[in-house]
């Protein structure tokens, strides 16, 4: 891969990372171990901002349009959940209801508006009215305890949340209020959760500490294949289209980076294996792939040129 940029500034290390688009350019927004929200321009790698939000670790980072502006949403040690606006890196919003760590944020939207869907330690997930600044607990039960990944989807032309945890992910009818699925997966913990389609259907793709990638059909509930690759716990998966094409990258404690074909279920590339460096984040935003390495980020090109040489 080709990479054309680095983003620099943090000391400690970046817990997640996210993209945003600001007055119409592309941005990175990354949180950290020293409470930091850092926002980098993806067009040069310059420093647009750095929020200071906690003095403890931000866990998670996502974002979302609120009142047609980019926004933040951070989840932190501290149990708070806040928004930010990043075009002017102003503090929006302060929410509280969590009694632990919180260690997943992903966004959507519910009938034209912004919300978010958090959890943490404290097995609690939460939905939040951005705009309104109110919060719904979705989970009563307190039946599932510890959420380790969150990302947004639709399903049959409903907002749904797809929560990885501990052996099991669960899927929310997110305007209902009410769970759709429990999928059942070996891994004791689910590192990381993306969502797609694909054949014009809604799947999840996860990775867990077993190593192993899973595909799931989240209207049916079954798992439609594993992607076997990694030797030790897998961190994090980003999907990318490319002509057409469904792909994933994951990450994992083995130092490599992998490309994965998502209709064949099979290993395209090993991109990347990098002696005592392990990419622990990973997002994609248009052609970029976005990969954290501690306290850096690398920016490469993943597009359809650099797809067709891996065949060359």
């Amino acid at each position: 891969m080709i990479q054309r940029l680095e983003l620099t500034g943090p000391r400690n290390r970046i817990r997640s990372v996210a993209c945003a688009d600001i007055e119409g350019r592309g941005h990175a927004v990354a949180s950290d171990d020293d409470g930091l929200v850092w926002v980098w321009d993806l067009t040069d790698g310059s420093k647009r901002h750095t929020l200071n939000v906690y003095s403890q670790p931000i866990c998670a980072v996502a974002c979302v349009e609120v009142d047609g502006r980019p926004h933040a949403v951070t989840g932190g040690s501290d149990r708070s959940v806040r928004l930010w606006d990043l075009t002017d890196g102003s503090d929006r919003a302060f929410f509280s209801g969590h009694i632990a760590e919180v260690g997943a944020v992903a966004c959507t939207q519910i009938d034209g508006r912004a919300y978010a869907v958090s959890g943490g330690e404290d097995g609690r997930i939460f939905l939040w009215d951005l705009a309104n600044e109110t919060k719904h607990l979705l989970n009563g039960e307190y039946d599932y305890m510890g959420t380790e990944s969150i990302a947004c989807t639709m399903i049959d032309g409903r907002p749904h949340a797809v929560i990885g945890g501990r052996r099991m992910m669960q899927v929310w009818d997110l305007a209902a209020g009410s769970r759709r699925a429990k999928l059942s997966t070996p891994s004791k913990y689910t590192e990381s959760v993306v969502c797609l389609e694909i054949d014009g259907r809604p799947h999840a793709v996860s990775v867990g500490n077993d190593g192993k990638g899973r595909m799931w059909n989240l209207a049916t509930g079954f798992r439609r294949g594993e992607l076997i690759g990694h030797d030790g716990p897998a961190h994090s998966v980003a999907c990318a289209q490319i002509e057409g094409n469904q792909y994933a990258v994951t990450t994992g404690r083995d130092e490599s980076v992998r490309l994965w074909d998502l209709r064949g279920k099979s290993q395209v590339a090993l991109l990347m294996q990098a002696p005592r460096r392990t990419y622990h984040a990973a997002v994609v935003h248009g052609d970029d792939l976005l990969l954290a390495s501690w306290s850096q980020i690398r920016v490469f090109t993943l597009d359809a040129d650099w797809l067709g040489t891996l065949s060359e």
